[in-house]
């Protein structure tokens, strides 16, 4: 019959066999090596090919996660074509050995939303490094406060994710990332920080550190400077009842009524002057706040908002 080649019977099971190898994913010389020997090469064939399998998925899920980082940054406004490449690439694979893409998404996002604060501190921490202010001192006390609440509106409150971050600048190499930080800046403001959250920790355990709501930094701010201002202009009995129920509820949030940890932030308020100089509220507030029965403290120094 012209056009057609008959196969015998053999033939068309060898074919056939053929086809469900390829079928499997074995590549032709895999097959060959079945078809030569059916009942030794078969296991060693398909053990081979799973591990070529599973070493292929692994390079494309390695793939997929730094297509997804790249996703991310696109999202979060990155302008590639302003971007140094080599360079963006690089820190976005440090960003990927230390964070999942979730985070890095969000650690994007958020800066968008934070860069103009963290911008306007730099200022103010380079001009402090230039003057030599020492990092006990209530100036520098007051920029780790602001360097903490900036850190924490940009990480979403994580400490975690604030700590791999801060391990992946001192890995780095010492240069300048997207962030517009250097090595010689981040040390001052950590050594600031450092004796801050010393003096937490003095009062606190890292879990209860972990569980307070460190997003209302802003807010916290704002009531010290009223605060401040009822206390130097004076304030009729609205305003001090105003002033006293934002109290209230700023510690009520930032300890999510936890009412044992909201007397262990209190006393690490009054007992610690390193916090005094730097938290938004200091011991006139407090000694104000005490003068309102907004907080009471017995003679064993128990404190507790009222």
């Amino acid at each position: 019959m012209s056009g057609y080649r008959l196969y015998d019977e053999s033939s068309v099971s060898t074919i056939r066999t053929i086809q469900a190898l390829r079928g499997l994913g074995l590549t032709l010389d895999a097959i060959a090596q079945v078809l030569r020997d059916r009942q030794v090469a078969l296991t060693q064939v398909i053990a081979e090919s799973r591990r070529a399998i599973d070493a292929e998925l692994t390079r494309l899920n390695t793939l997929n996660e730094r297509l997804a980082v790249l996703q991310a940054a696109s999202d979060s406004g990155l302008n590639w074509r302003d971007a140094d490449w080599p360079d963006t690439l690089a820190l976005l694979e440090r960003y990927r050995e230390r964070f999942d893409t979730a985070e890095i998404a969000t650690i994007l996002a958020r800066w968008k939303d934070t860069e103009s604060t963290l911008s306007r501190l730099f200022v103010d921490v380079r001009d402090a490094m230039d003057r030599q202010v020492l990092p006990d001192s209530g100036e520098a006390q007051k920029l780790a406060y602001r360097w903490l609440a900036a850190a924490m509106q940009w990480m979403n409150g994580d400490i975690g994710i604030a700590r791999r971050w801060r391990q992946l600048h001192d890995d780095a190499v010492p240069a300048p990332d997207h962030a517009g930080l250097d090595h010689a800046l981040i040390a001052y403001i950590e050594q600031a920080t450092r004796l801050h959250l010393a003096a937490w920790r003095r009062h606190l355990t890292d879990d209860e550190i972990q569980r307070l709501d460190k997003t209302l930094s802003a807010e916290w701010i704002t009531f010290g400077a009223d605060v401040r201002l009822a206390i130097a202009c004076g304030a009729d009995n609205g305003d001090i009842a105003s002033l006293v129920s934002r109290w209230h509820s700023l510690l009520e949030r930032t300890t999510h009524g936890d009412v044992a940890l909201r007397g262990k932030l209190l006393q690490a308020l009054l007992g610690e002057p390193i916090l005094q100089a730097g938290h938004p509220i200091g011991l006139d507030i407090l000694a104000w706040l005490q003068r309102q029965g907004a907080l009471l403290v017995d003679d064993g120094n128990t404190v507790s908002g009222a």
